[in-house]
């Protein structure tokens, strides 16, 4: 559970590829604009993404501590503060300082948010940069200055090139937008400075981004529609779809089950400001068609919704700092708003107990098998890592090659990766329990002069 925890666990092929392209960094010249990953097989690893401008500033801070996983997860809890400022100033600004105080202990205390909190991933800087943009530019809205909407497009512009699903922001900055200027806004040339300023650098780097795609073949799937994160359109006429989303991961993991009646309380009991509602909502309607649009993504990823508990944190915080005022005068409703946090708080720890719990080393027989890597295989070894495609294997065995996947290797395709280049071919038996498994495992094994072969993995070297 400390920040010297290892990339394993839960979510840890994201963790690893971020970590990877970091040590890429570090370790090939500091070179911002050729990001590179591990699965990268006989090219140089160029690939596309999104700006890694956060493992490009964990790299930096390896030049001066040695490579460590622990130096990315202090830098996400550093912008996880960061983040937590702004919320504060946020509901400060829609509302008071009381609220501003609740939303950021209710944000603060939320499992999903602590665990992503120190995350080797970009979501600590994404969110950073997201309510900064959004404090900034309500900023604007309350009394324009030039540095004020410059501050906003930079920021917005950083939450966009980080993630760039992050599009969404669209909506609720019309609608904050609206409620200063009418449909005026489309009148006001400041706005449409900010439009271009945020959007010219998203455009320059997905451009080059999709360059080195074009080069290399290598790519996080931004834009396979249907195919990864974007569409899948089908996912949403089925129930698994949305208990999975909104049971399993809004009202279980973000919420822990006792935020909820708070956060619907929220919206039946509105206090304050009329606009700074309506803003707030927006925000979650666009949450709504977020994860319409982003089906695939946020049915596998849970901290795609991270930025929407953003405004869940605010509203709830209004709901308590308006509610809840730990005098003798309404006892009971106190003792029932004291037992929720408490519950809260009781269900964020067991849920955070249990995905730290799979961060040891002791539980993943994966790090048997690096270890092994590490000692039996020269650094320029290119390895064919049976892993269906999660990178993690590479990573903690600190070599280079290609993903393949147990259902699909044979000895044609171990035989044309040699042919470019593999020198070794290894894996977890893990990977091999279904139907035929065996006979592909044989496959594998046949395959060259091994190296390793016990109940856990295998080595093997081909000729």
């Amino acid at each position: 559970m400390g920040v010297d925890a290892p990339l394993l666990g839960v979510h840890a092929w994201r963790q690893t590829d971020t970590a990877a392209v970091a040590r890429n960094f570090h370790e090939g010249g500091y070179r911002l604009l050729r990001p590179q990953i591990d699965w990268r097989g006989d090219t140089d690893g160029a690939v596309e993404m999104e700006f890694p401008l956060y493992p490009f500033l964990v790299a930096l801070a390896y030049g001066l501590t040695g490579a460590s996983e622990s130096v990315g997860r202090l830098i996400s809890i550093l912008f996880s503060l960061v983040s937590l400022f702004f919320i504060y100033r946020i509901a400060r600004r829609l509302f008071d300082s009381r609220t501003g105080l609740w939303a950021t202990a209710i944000a603060a205390f939320l499992p999903l948010n602590i665990f992503y909190g120190r995350a080797f991933m970009p979501e600590p800087l994404h969110l950073a940069t997201l309510a900064a943009g959004f404090d900034f530019f309500l900023a604007w809205l309350d009394r324009p200055t030039h540095s004020r909407l410059v501050a906003a497009s930079l920021f917005f512009s950083l939450a966009l090139l980080t993630k760039l699903t992050a599009l969404w922001i669209a909506f609720p900055l019309l609608v904050a937008t609206h409620g200063r200027f009418g449909w005026h806004l489309f009148t006001k040339l400041p706005l449409w400075g900010f439009a271009i300023l945020t959007l010219a650098p998203v455009l320059a780097w997905y451009t080059h981004a999709h360059s080195l795609y074009r080069e290399t073949g290598l790519t996080f799937g931004i834009w396979a529609f249907g195919e990864d994160k974007w569409g899948n359109f089908g996912m949403l006429l089925t129930p698994d779809f949305w208990n999975r989303v909104f049971i399993h991961f809004l009202i279980e993991r973000h919420l822990a089950y006792f935020a909820l009646p708070f956060f619907v309380l929220s919206l039946v009991f509105r206090r304050g400001e009329r606009h700074a509602h309506r803003f707030l909502v927006a925000w979650l309607l666009t949450g709504l068609l977020f994860i319409a649009l982003v089906a695939r993504g946020n049915a596998v990823h849970e901290y795609y919704q991270l930025p929407f508990i953003i405004p869940v944190s605010i509203l709830i915080g209004r709901f308590l700092a308006s509610t809840f005022d730990g005098s003798w005068t309404f006892v009971w409703r106190n003792a029932a708003i004291t037992l929720g946090l408490i519950g809260m708080v009781g269900i964020s720890a067991s849920l955070l107990i249990n995905y730290w719990r799979k961060e040891d080393p002791a539980r993943e027989p994966m790090t048997q098998v690096a270890k092994a890597l590490r000692d039996t295989t020269a650094v320029s070894d290119l390895i064919v890592a049976i892993d269906d495609n999660d990178p993690t294997l590479l990573y903690h065995a600190h070599r280079k090659g290609w993903h393949a996947e147990a259902k699909t290797v044979d000895r044609a395709t171990l035989e044309n990766l040699r042919k470019r280049g593999a020198r070794v071919v290894a894996g977890t038996k893990t990977r091999f329990q279904f139907a035929e498994g065996q006979d592909r495992l044989n496959q594998v094994l046949s395959s060259g002069e091994s190296v390793l072969n016990d109940s856990i993995g295998f080595i093997v070297r081909l000729p």
